[in-house]
C-alpha cells in the first residue's frame, strides 16, 4: 500500500536530517494522527524545521486531549505563529489552540473518513483474514486496555 498508494522521497528523513529537505518542497503539511499530543510530541510535526519563508499548513492534527499545560500552550503558540492554515480533527483542540493563533482554526474530519467504503474496498483488495478478530490500535502501554481486549475478543 505504501509503496503503491503514497508517494514517497527516495531518501528517507529523520528528526536530525529532515531540514534537508527544505530546498525540495514549497508546501509542508502536518497531521493528522496524535501529532500535536503533549506526551508524544516531536517538534518536527510542528514543522519547526521550515523557515517561515516556506508555507506550512496543518490538515486534520490531533491533539487527543481536553487540556494542555501552560508550557505546552507556549510550544504550540512559538510553533504554529507561521502557519499558513490550520486545520485540527477535534473541536476541541479547536478551542484550546484559538487563543494562541492569529489564524483561523478548522476543524475538519479524520482524513481515513473521507474515502467511501467502495474506494477503501479498491485499495485494501482482498481480507487475508478469513475469520473473525478483533483489531486494536494502541497508543501507550495500558495492561488494563489489553487485557479488556482480549477479554473481548475471547467473548461469543
Amino acid at each position: 500500500f505504501n509503496r503503491d498508494v503514497i508517494p514517497h522521497t527516495n531518501e528517507v528523513y529523520t528528526a536530525d536530517t529532515i531540514a534537508n529537505c527544505i530546498d525540495n518542497y514549497d508546501v509542508f503539511i502536518t497531521g493528522s494522527d496524535q501529532v500535536w499530543h503533549p506526551v508524544a510530541y516531536c517538534p518536527a510535526y510542528g514543522l519547526n524545521f521550515v523557515p517561515s519563508e516556506k508555507i506550512k499548513i496543518s490538515y486534520a492534527a490531533s491533539i487527543a486531549c481536553d487540556d494542555i499545560s501552560e508550557d505546552y500552550r507556549s510550544v504550540l503558540k512559538k510553533n504554529l505563529a507561521d502557519f499558513s492554515g490550520i486545520s485540527v480533527r477535534e473541536e476541541r483542540a479547536a478551542m484550546l489552540l484559538k487563543d494562541l493563533v492569529t489564524q483561523p482554526v478548522y476543524v475538519s474530519m479524520d482524513p481515513t473518513l473521507l474515502l467511501s467504503r467502495e474506494d477503501w474496498d479498491g485499495i485494501c483488495g482482498n481480507a487475508c483474514i478469513t475469520q473473525p478478530y478483533l483489531f486494536c490500535y494502541f497508543l501507550g502501554d495500558s495492561k488494563l486496555q489489553r487485557s479488556l481486549a482480549k477479554e473481548s475478543a475471547s467473548t461469543p
